[in-house]
């Protein structure tokens, strides 16, 4: 495992609200850090951050989707456990469809 951290980068059709409704079930207790939309979480020896940003919205007729850019950071995490941990975090985020 290296000291150097691992940055994950996505765009999701999803709100800010959506990350305050849903995160900590997804991720356990987090910080978070309204100026910088990030959010945080320490324990001994790693790390991970979230930060937000907007991306726009996609449209399809006159539907309209938010989009959010998340940036993931961890530090201190195996490559295995970080995707642990996204498959976790995607699995409370996705959402139904047909």
């Amino acid at each position: 495992m290296s000291g150097a951290p691992i940055v994950r980068r996505y765009v999701m059709a999803c709100t800010e609200a959506d990350f305050h409704r849903l995160l900590g079930q997804a991720m356990g207790p987090c910080d978070f850090d309204p100026p910088k939309r990030a959010f945080s979480h320490s324990e001994p020896g790693r790390s991970w951050s979230l930060t937000l940003a907007d991306a726009g919205e996609r449209r399809i007729a006159q539907w309209h989707v938010a989009l959010t850019e998340v940036s993931f950071r961890f530090c201190g995490y195996g490559e295995g456990e970080i995707d642990a941990l996204l498959a976790k975090f995607f699995a409370y985020f996705q959402r139904g469809g047909g």
